[in-house]
């Protein structure tokens, strides 16, 4: 049945109550490749959580839940249409309702609604309002935390005791009162789940150690009069969150438990139709089960916190044929999704999920909470048109045409790159498509360092520098022109989120990605000095890495939100050795709540991990914690003074000193907003002061030699002084009224250059007035430095959205330079982008050094040219290749 209530939602912002559903939003479109249906559109307000789903035969869905503000719990009951837009003719009165925690639909159109609150069962008409007829009386101060419609009418109920959290089973009659024949026993702890069986027992789950006085671990049967069950004794290694019945009379057991029936079943089980455990069907998660369901042909959905499921990648999401196996058409959607709370199957094994996704950088809150998954995708197949083709040197363009076919039920992109060929630069150009096609806004650019030698690793969302395909992470000259030297093949399938360089030359990333030059590289992975992928590196991770720190002696420590490394448990920071491979002298025994986004090491070896969490152990350590070389805590770091809020970096001074900055308001009981300096010891240091000047947060800090610190990030405010997301502050805090180059967008990544020089990376088009997309250098004194100009662009050349099956056309500038040259070839390679497979992707374009009119030949095709002059050089009209016309 339904999954557990779960723990309200930490909010860093306020929320206002009237945008509690926001219906349908204009919003960037999923990742390329991602299984999420981008038709299906709706978005409700932070601090909103989903615990229950039904859908109707006619395709509405009624989604309920609550809305916290921090404070209080507020009911969220709403219907759909199936594209995700609000049904306005449904207007439920939430009265005596408190958290909505099940749904059920009744054969005349009716719902049946279980809550925390006054009404803890209630009966609706189908257009929302409540039928008076029906009691729901469950008795003072009962919580219904699931229910079940039978056959007769009937519907169990089961619940807890909110004085004494004791849980409870109750039978209520069609005209909802209490069945006086159904034995009315309590249990310990709240039931969360009730399943009724074809031979009228019932089967509960929960958090409960005992039922009616009787042992039961987390498990137990009723008989059908509501009595337990003795001959069922089967108990759960820990909590049972969801069941679901199969055909034959099996059950399906879900939740946080690692053992059932004394047996190793990691969150999932299946019980045979007489109770015993199944002992053929163990795939395993490794994390817990939050919601399950069958589908008609029997296959089995999974929700939840899982990253591996089967020893497969599943994010929190997952179809398992009837035996267990991972069925491989429903895959994760990468870092879009975070976990999967309730599920529900519809129509041509497409599902609704609600959950976490699309976490948002700065307050780490999930952007959307219900999405719905396509079934078996068919993403289609890109290729060129032809496999060579010429145009004459003074054309001016040459259109090459891409094509898509064997399906396209999602969206895909494409890119060209130049793998070879005669030609250079001087003879051509790729020049980039405005828009946004990745769905990532204007966040193009994450991440920067400086090679020792002046030029640029950069990494981010682009996948454009200097009119060149580049998958996500590129480099530069000292000017911002791009470095051919550097070729990273088609790149990260998603995000890179981490950067760092080690001694020898190589290059660590850390992201969002699964693919790294389309071979597989989860959330991890290193490349060569000249950018192609170091095959012998190649750690296995089950979630996003969000920081690296290369140590002297090679190995390396990793900060993010997975769980596990290599198979071994290791939640969110952990060391490799320099091949890649788990350091297992380092570990932390963390068990942090949350995620660790900041990761800094001390020259003595020692780790400053900071992030989201408020708990690391046993213990409470808030957002801050420091780790000693092995990983064990550290305690002679302060935890007294600690922040009260998530940080985003944390950077160590040349004197030992620690900057801190992320969306805290105080440290220990002293009001510091969003940005403190520690002594060496943790706790805090009196004599930096930045007060309530900041309007925004920082996302990053560079350190001074003089004592003082860069930052950059959210705010255009120091104090009453404008900083355009910059600004260069003194030792004790103080705002340089000097320092003040003003950025247009968010400033996500800074890195120190010569000479008090610096490079500021992010979602800005301008510094100061003047056009830096991106990237900007500036001088000691903050001006702009012009000699650095990169050019990076967002998204694939081209791309289709879901169900675009027409011919896409990509324009190349064809130079003609006037000089008496023999003919030139380039060869371009297409690179499918977001899942989709590859047909015809070489194609050989030779430039013909044609001073006069005359015909060519292209792809089987004669192509006529008539030539016309016009003042600054030759141009051409005709049809060449695709039959199209160029300017």
């Amino acid at each position: 049945m339904r999954s557990r209530r779960r723990t309200p939602l930490a909010l860093a912002l306020c929320l206002v109550l009237s945008t509690l559903v926001a219906g349908l939003v204009a919003r960037a479109a999923p990742p390329l490749g991602s299984d999420i249906d981008p038709s299906f559109s709706v978005s409700f307000a932070k601090g909103t959580t989903i615990d229950a789903l039904a859908v109707q035969p006619d395709g509405k869905i009624l989604v309920g839940g609550r809305y916290y503000n921090g404070y209080s719990d507020y009911p969220i009951l709403v219907r759909l249409a199936g594209d995700g837009t609000r049904d306005q003719s449904f207007e439920p009165v939430t009265t005596g309702l408190k958290i909505i925690n099940a749904l059920a639909l009744l054969p005349d159109g009716k719902i049946l609604v279980a809550s925390d609150g006054a009404s803890a069962i209630l009966r609706l008409l189908p257009d929302g309002t409540r039928d008076n007829s029906f009691s729901g009386a469950l008795g003072a101060g009962r919580f219904a935390t699931d229910l079940a419609v039978l056959a007769d009418g009937t519907v169990l109920v089961a619940g807890y005791v909110a004085s004494t959290y004791t849980g409870f089973v109750a039978r209520l009659d069609a005209a909802g009162n209490l069945d006086p024949a159904f034995t009315s026993l309590s249990a310990n702890a709240r039931i969360a789940c009730l399943l009724p069986l074809a031979d009228g027992t019932i089967l509960i789950g929960g958090h409960f150690t005992s039922v009616a006085g009787q042992p039961r671990q987390y498990l137990a049967r009723l008989l059908p009069d509501g009595a337990l069950d003795p001959a069922f004794t089967l108990s759960a290694g820990n909590y049972v969150y969801t069941l679901a019945a199969e055909a034959g009379g099996t059950v399906l057991v879900g939740g946080a438990f690692q053992t059932l029936g004394g047996e190793p079943r990691n969150r999932l089980a299946r019980l045979r139709a007489d109770g015993t455990l199944d002992p053929g069907f163990n795939p395993g998660a490794d994390g817990q089960i939050e919601s399950l369901a069958v589908e008609p042909g029997g296959t089995i959905l999974l929700g939840g916190v899982f990253r591996m499921v089967g020893g497969q990648t599943r994010y929190g999401l997952a179809r398992l044929l009837p035996d267990g196996a991972v069925e491989p058409t429903l895959n994760d959607a990468g870092d879009a999704v975070s976990s999967v709370y309730v599920l529900a199957p519809l129509s041509g094994g497409a599902v609704l999920a609600a959950g976490s996704f699309e976490v948002d950088p700065l307050t780490f809150d999930p952007a959307r909470i219900l999405v719905r998954f396509y079934g078996t995708a068919s993403p289609g197949t890109l290729g060129l048109s032809v496999a060579a083709t010429q145009v004459d040197e003074g054309a001016g363009t040459v259109a090459l045409t891409l094509r898509r076919t064997d399906g396209a039920d999602q969206r895909v992109g494409a890119a060209l790159r130049v793998a070879g060929g005669s030609a250079t630069a001087a003879d051509y150009s790729i020049p980039p498509l405005a828009g946004d096609p990745e769905g990532d806004g204007p966040r193009s650019l994450r991440q920067i360092l400086v090679q020792p030698d002046g030029r640029l690793i950069v990494a981010g969302n682009f996948t454009m520098a200097g009119g060149r395909y580049a998958g996500r992470v590129a480099r530069l000259n000292a000017d911002g022109s791009y470095d051919p030297s550097f070729d990273a093949g088609a790149g990260a399938d998603q995000m890179i989120e981490a950067l760092a360089l080690q001694a020898d030359g190589k290059i660590l990333l850390g992201g969002s990605f699964r693919t790294f030059d389309g071979r597989p590289r989860g959330f991890l992975a290193r490349l060569n000095s000249n950018g192609s992928l170091d095959t012998g590196f190649a750690p296995q991770l089950n979630d996003r890495v969000w920081e690296i720190a290369p140590q002297a002696d090679g190995k390396i420590i990793i900060a993010g939100v997975f769980t596990q490394v290599d198979g071994t448990e290791r939640p969110e920071v952990a060391r490799l050795n320099a091949d890649g491979s788990l350091d297992q002298t380092f570990d932390a025994h963390l068990k942090v709540n949350g995620n660790i986004a900041a990761l800094a090491i001390q020259p003595d070896g020692r780790v400053i991990i900071g992030g989201a969490f408020s708990r690391t152990g046993s213990a409470t350590i808030l957002y801050l914690s420091r780790l000693n070389a092995d990983g064990s805590p550290d305690a002679g770091f302060s935890t007294t003074n600690n922040p009260n809020s998530n940080l985003r970096e944390v950077v160590v001074q040349a004197d030992g000193k620690i900057l801190i900055v992320g969306l805290f308001t105080k440290v220990g009981s002293l009001g510091r907003r969003y940005m403190a300096r520690l002594n060496a010891d943790g706790t805090l240091d009196l004599g930096f002061d930045v007060g309530a000047a900041l309007d925004g947060y920082p996302l990053d800090v560079v350190p001074l030699p003089d004592g003082g610190a860069l930052i950059g990030g959210e705010f255009t405010h120091v104090g009453a002084a404008a900083r355009g997301h910059l600004a260069r502050l003194s030792a004790s805090g103080a705002l340089d009224a000097a320092y003040a180059p003003a950025a247009d967008g968010v400033v996500w990544d800074l890195a120190a250059g010569p000479g008090g020089t610096a490079l500021a990376a992010g979602d800005f088009t301008q510094i100061s007035g003047v056009s830096r997309p991106n990237l900007a250098r500036l001088n000691a004194d903050g001006a702009l430095d012009p000699g650095l100009d990169a050019g990076l662009q967002e998204g694939p050349v081209v791309v289709w959205a879901a169900g675009d099956t027409a011919d896409k056309t990509l324009i190349l500038e064809i130079i003609d330079d006037s000089l008496t040259e023999g003919d030139e070839t380039i060869v371009l390679q297409l690179l499918p982008l977001g899942g989709a497979a590859g047909g015809q992707v070489a194609l050989t374009l030779t430039i013909a050094d044609n001073d006069g009119g005359g015909t060519l030949h292209a792809g089987g095709e004669t192509c006529r040219i008539q030539k016309r002059f016009r003042k600054g050089g030759r141009v051409a009209d005709g049809r060449c290749g695709t039959g199209r016309t160029h300017p």
